[in-house]
């Protein structure tokens, strides 16, 4: 398609331009996972960290898993130069009516992939799956738990969905991908809020939160873009786009070559702990019954 952006990094840079050129404060859920650390080496490699530090403007919302997640990171850069940006990020969620631009790397699963297809490799204990015709073992596993008539419905849907998709499917990736990017969308884009303490606190996460690559860029990069599934051959770099960069900019290359993919999302549940040690254990609050809470 003629038009369209086909590498991830421009539109990165103009969207990260585009979310911090907002009034007032900044807050960025950083979960220590690839896609919110993508965005924080953003804001740092263009300097917009530094200069709403420099303004007050600048939340960074996280919590001891966070930490544990990316030690690095929290440790060289942030702990060492953001440290008074540092906030509980339940006490955002929470209270998200204060803080008017909430930054989440949500919508990024979507973009580049399922890790429904690692789970099919793994099943099968061969990478050559993912470059197959979708109809052969990809949809075998899809569909393994299913009897004959429940493994045609689903076909059946599946094709009537595939019909209406802008580029061909052709192998496995290609349909877990589209699964992914098709269905489970809206699901994604409201899963922080669904969580949310009540009904009032939910309206205020969907007006503030800004899911970074929720754009219709993005969505066209991830459609008509050629990047290959994977350097290495096999699922050990997913969404290498995003690695290439933290690595280019933080030099941990242990973290973007070893990162593996888990769930990232930070909670709007309270934190138990008063005190994260240097060793990343806690002390934790006490109720008047001497346990923790």
């Amino acid at each position: 398609m003629t038009g369209v952006q086909t590498c991830a990094l421009p539109i990165s840079f103009n969207r990260i331009v585009e979310i911090t050129s907002r009034p007032g404060p900044i807050t960025i859920l950083w979960s220590g996972g690839i896609d919110s650390t993508y965005i924080f080496c953003l804001m740092l490699e263009t300097g917009i960290a530094q200069r709403l530090l420099s303004e007050n403007r600048l939340y960074i919302a996280l919590n001891q898993d966070s930490i544990r997640e990316n030690p690095n990171m929290y440790n060289d850069i942030i702990k060492k130069d953001f440290f008074s940006c540092i906030i509980q990020s339940d006490q955002v969620l929470n209270n998200p009516e204060l803080y008017p631009t909430i930054i989440t790397g949500e919508m990024a699963d979507n973009l580049v992939g399922s890790l429904t297809m690692k789970s099919c490799v793994d099943y099968y204990n061969d990478f050559s799956v993912v470059h197959e015709d979708w109809k052969n073992r990809g949809l075998a596993w899809f569909t393994r738990n299913r009897d004959i008539d429940g493994a045609m419905e689903i076909l059946n849907f599946i094709e009537s969905m595939l019909e209406k998709s802008p580029i061909e499917i052709k192998t496995s990736h290609d349909l877990f991908w589209y699964l992914n990017f098709n269905l489970k969308w809206q699901a994604v884009n409201f899963r922080i809020a669904s969580h949310a303490l009540n009904n009032s606190v939910g309206n205020s996460l969907i007006n503030n939160l800004v899911h970074f690559f929720n754009t219709e860029e993005f969505q066209l990069w991830s459609i008509y873009n050629n990047d290959p599934v994977t350097k290495t051959g096999d699922y050990t770099d997913e969404r290498w786009q995003l690695r290439e960069l933290i690595t280019e900019y933080t030099g941990d290359s242990n973290y973007s070559k070893n990162k593996t993919k888990k769930t990232s999302v930070l909670s709007t549940i309270p934190n138990n702990w008063l005190y994260l040690l240097n060793d990343y254990t806690n002390v934790y609050i006490r109720n008047e019954n001497g346990k923790d809470r």
